[in-house]
């Protein structure tokens, strides 16, 4: 991934190029949208696991987080009941591709992009991000939804529960009066490899 700075010099993008896309979204997100195609057949190649339709819940978490019904979308459900299932959804804007992927109990994530010519984002930006996905699902990771502690004078106010995940190579945690639901703390195994049987 090519870092702001080095596109534009050590001033950065002038303030012009914020809000402001002159490109083709579609040629540029082309790439990215072939790899979304052929990710099911990757990690059935790679990892003991079969692709499903979504059943009504991972649909409507694809949903609520995308706004839109995804379509094309698919769950890849690998073989342990104890290992996550991966839910990847297209999205289709203005001609140009993104994603929804969603694991564990409750995660749902955008592959949250700018296309602003300051940011410059393109296919292989989007295939990174995503494959950070992958490599977490695959890996295991834990899940958890619990009381959000807010730091003394924090907007948060009330107490909130807060939904997040960690693995070894990363994690996030996200806080918002709408988490809703009881306490969990769950541990997902990474997936069988094909050439480890």
């Amino acid at each position: 991934m090519v870092a702001v700075g080095d596109r534009w010099g050590a001033d950065g993008p002038p303030e012009s190029a914020y809000s402001v896309v002159t490109r083709d979204l579609g040629a540029v997100t082309a790439g990215f949208a072939d790899y979304l195609d052929v990710l099911p057949g990757i990690l059935t190649t790679t990892f003991v696991c079969e692709v499903r339709e979504l059943d009504p819940e991972q649909a409507r978490r694809l949903e609520e987080a995308s706004r839109t019904p995804p379509a094309p979308a698919c769950a890849v459900v690998p073989a342990r009941a104890d290992a996550s299932p991966l839910l990847v959804g297209h999205l289709v804007h203005d001609g140009s591709v993104n994603a929804v992927v969603g694991f564990g109990s409750v995660v749902a994530e955008l592959v949250e992009v700018c296309f602003c010519d300051a940011c410059d984002t393109d296919s292989a930006d989007m295939v990174e991000k995503t494959q950070d996905w992958v490599a977490v699902v695959t890996g295991g990771f834990h899940e958890f939804r619990r009381p959000h502690l807010s730091r003394p004078g924090s907007l948060l106010g009330s107490p909130r529960l807060e939904e997040g995940w960690s693995s070894p190579v990363g994690g996030a945690t996200w806080a918002s009066a709408r988490v809703r639901g009881a306490p969990f703390a769950r541990d997902w195994v990474a997936w069988d490899r094909r050439d480890a049987r």
